[in-house]
């Protein structure tokens, strides 16, 4: 089995002068209750498009990580697991946000919103964020990093298999 491994482009891309950090994350792709729609989260202050990311912390796996993330970052509480993918990859970027480059060891989990129930979200989580239901079709034109791209391959193929 081949390991992806991805590399930020334009303003993410690597900075030799910069530290590099080292992480583990979970990409969680959210899918609608009811239509064939995927929650993601476009970034306004660093046009940054792509489904929620967050990192896993210590005494925690992708799947619960992702669905703390899923709650402090979108504030949705009623989810579904449906599954984790098979294989993680690695993505090497320029996190503005922070002036670090990162090193990603990226896992991806699939949840299923059982319904609309929220808590309300810190004011830091949402500043700059949109939240955007996007369908099944037009996922893989939204994204422009490589590394959304190819999970969104995954969940299609996933998808066709079901």
């Amino acid at each position: 089995m081949e390991i992806k491994t991805f590399e930020g482009t334009g303003r993410q891309r690597v900075r030799k002068e910069k530290p590099y950090t080292q992480r583990e994350v979970v990409d969680v792709i959210i899918k609608h209750p009811t239509l064939n729609k995927y929650l993601i989260q476009k970034n306004n202050n660093y046009g940054y498009i792509g489904f929620v990311r967050g990192g896993i912390e210590e005494n925690e796996n992708p799947i619960t990580a992702g669905i703390r993330e899923l709650k402090e970052e979108t504030g949705f509480t009623n989810v579904e697991f449906l599954y984790q993918m098979n294989e993680f990859y690695y993505y090497n970027f320029f996190a503005e946000a922070k002036d670090v480059n990162r090193n990603l060891k990226v896992y991806t989990i699939v949840v299923r919103l059982k319904s609309f129930e929220k808590v309300s979200i810190e004011e830091v989580e949402k500043k700059g964020i949109e939240l955007l239901w996007v369908d099944e079709k037009s996922l893989k034109t939204t994204f422009k990093i490589d590394s959304m791209k190819y999970n969104v391959d995954r969940l299609l193929v996933d998808n066709m298999q079901k």
